[in-house]
């Protein structure tokens, strides 16, 4: 969280709020036996305090149309990892959650990737921007950062560790699909305004305070279609 602050500090982003919440740390592998996750219940009550985000678009024909871009940071991935492999994840995680969204009637979100050793998106349209960094400077696997001024989003950061930062082995695939999960899950509107948590109580829910999942539970789902059916006290219009 300091490192967040000080960079948000340095760039001059509004401090009226910063969020910072993530992942400290994921399983080495696969579970032993495998739950059925599908029943586990909604949890935004206990995620979210008052306040809440998400991102809106403008409605048209009673559908409220959402544009998310996404620009990912590739310019530090370690050679020893798989670059198709590895630039498959972050789609791949932003999919599981649109699939999620979309099911809901009056919402339809749409999502771009680009890569920042490419291209960039125009700076009014970038609005979450994601980062890997070798090694993380605490015991965090990822956290994300929301900077807001008078309830306007103004951005969302999310730094994900390569490393594990208990050993300092690197994730595999798998688990950097789990942590990049998560933190998306934050960067779309789960997240802990003002002092909540951000997180479900739940240990098979993605949003489970250690990411241990690289699906969503019936939980997830539940959560994220609540919250993109109401009205937040905070938010972003994204063309």
């Amino acid at each position: 969280m300091n490192k967040l602050r000080q960079r948000a500090l340095r760039a001059g982003l509004p401090l009226a709020l910063l969020l910072a919440t993530g992942c400290p740390d994921v399983r080495r592998g696969a579970q032993i036996s495998s739950p059925d996750r599908s029943q586990t219940p909604a949890y935004l009550s206990e995620a979210l305090g008052p306040d809440s985000f998400r991102w809106t678009g403008r409605t048209t024909s009673g559908v409220e149309q959402v544009n998310l871009y996404i620009e990912v940071d590739d310019v530090n991935v370690p050679p020893s990892f798989d670059q198709e492999a590895w630039k498959a994840i972050v789609p791949k995680a932003r999919e599981i959650w649109k699939a999620a969204i979309n099911e809901l009637t009056g919402v339809h979100i749409d999502s771009w990737t680009r890569w920042r050793s490419k291209e960039r998106f125009d700076s009014n349209r970038t609005v979450v921007h994601i980062g890997f960094e070798e090694r993380s400077d605490s015991s965090w696997a990822g956290h994300t950062a929301v900077s807001s001024l008078a309830k306007q989003v103004n951005d969302v950061n999310i730094t994900i560790a390569m490393r594990r930062p208990t050993t300092d082995e690197l994730f595999s695939q798998e688990q950097l699909l789990m942590i990049t999960l998560h933190e998306l899950g934050h960067a779309l509107g789960i997240a802990g305004i003002n002092g909540a948590t951000g997180h479900s109580s739940n240990d098979l829910d993605v949003m489970y305070w250690s990411g241990y999942w690289a699906s969503l539970s019936g939980g997830d789902a539940k959560s994220i279609r609540a919250l993109y059916s109401r009205l937040p006290t905070y938010t972003r219009r994204n063309q």
